[in-house]
């Protein structure tokens, strides 16, 4: 959702420049980009979106973390394979996002974008808490609890305090671990999921 909000920011923009055209494009140049262009950018968000949507889980069990899509699991960590557990207000949920070198590259290039990117993620998460979900929820820049094994990593997102709480007694109960005494993480630079199924 958050890839998608974000890329959804863009449409006001979009209608102020079919509109005012301030670049002075053709009439050809500027439907092309509008019509074919934008949607050709943001058809990878909606098509993650709609795959995903209502259809991920996080389940936790006596001793083991597990990642779900429809019931299939992507990625499991048992309690006792535990590394490390990190907060973050990243959406940065799966190692087929990690970026390679020129992808890299190109992050350090944009790092302009970068940042505006990751100021449009935590108020799309402020947007999702409390809007969207419809609650009065206090704002928690770093609800998100990423859990590392040596090989995997699964990113936990609770969207109220009473899933916040319940995760933290969790952690508490299986690895006496205070959630909120741990790490930040922040990942800069990430890409669109590669999960397969």
């Amino acid at each position: 959702i958050f890839w998608l909000l974000f890329q959804l920011w863009f449409i006001p923009i979009i209608i102020y420049i079919f509109f005012k055209n301030p670049t002075k494009l053709s009439s050809f140049d500027l439907y092309s980009a509008i019509f074919i262009g934008i949607p050709i950018l943001i058809s990878p968000s909606l098509k993650i979106y709609f795959y995903a949507k209502d259809k991920r889980t996080i389940k936790f069990l006596d001793n083991e973390i597990l990642f779900l899509h429809k019931n299939i699991v992507i990625e499991s960590i048992k309690t006792s394979e535990l590394v490390s557990i990190k907060k973050s207000y990243t959406d940065y949920y799966h190692k087929s996002q990690d970026i390679n070198f020129i992808q890299e590259i190109v992050t350090i290039i944009l790092f302009p974008l970068v940042i505006l990117s990751h100021l449009l993620l935590i108020f799309n998460k402020y947007l999702f808490i409390q809007i969207i979900n419809e609650t009065e929820e206090k704002f928690k820049l770093y609800s998100s609890i990423l859990v590392f094994s040596e090989s995997a990593f699964i990113n936990i997102f609770p969207t109220s305090s009473k899933e916040y709480m319940e995760i933290k007694k969790y952690f508490e109960d299986k690895k006496n671990i205070d959630i909120e005494k741990q790490e930040i993480i922040l990942k800069y630079s990430y890409y669109w999921e590669k999960i397969d199924i």
